[in-house]
């Protein structure tokens, strides 16, 4: 029931952006148009769901969320930056988060199917 709510609360702001330039087939009971048009709307997706689960929301941690164009889908995926300070004797130092199992998604543009994975 919560999903159902979070993917409704996500169509509308799916719907209230532009058409991106993917072409999608004419299927009868669907929209002609991409369902998930633009990196905003795959990000508020990615964003809904990582929130509305309690193993998942520690994914929304500080680093950023990226969002990146694969033509007919789009590849989500949130990750925490590396950490470089630099030192008095002026080297740098790197601190990376390693198995934190970082939520992965690939959103369709056009039909709005959505396969996850944690990466580790």
């Amino acid at each position: 029931m919560l999903v159902r709510a979070i993917c409704a609360a996500a169509f509308s702001v799916v719907v209230a952006t532009s058409a991106s330039a993917v072409q999608c087939a004419k299927r009868d009971g669907l929209l002609p148009d991409p369902v998930v048009p633009t990196a905003d709307a795959a990000k508020a997706i990615y964003s809904a769901i990582a929130r509305s689960s309690p193993r998942l929301h520690k994914l929304e941690g500080p680093g950023p969320i990226t969002v990146i164009d694969e033509g007919s889908q789009w590849g989500v995926t949130h990750y925490v930056d590396p950490k470089v300070s630099l030192r008095p004797d002026h080297t740098e130092t790197v601190k990376m988060v390693g198995g934190g199992g970082d939520l992965a998604m690939t959103i369709n543009k056009c039909t709005g199917t959505i396969e996850m994975s944690l990466n580790r």
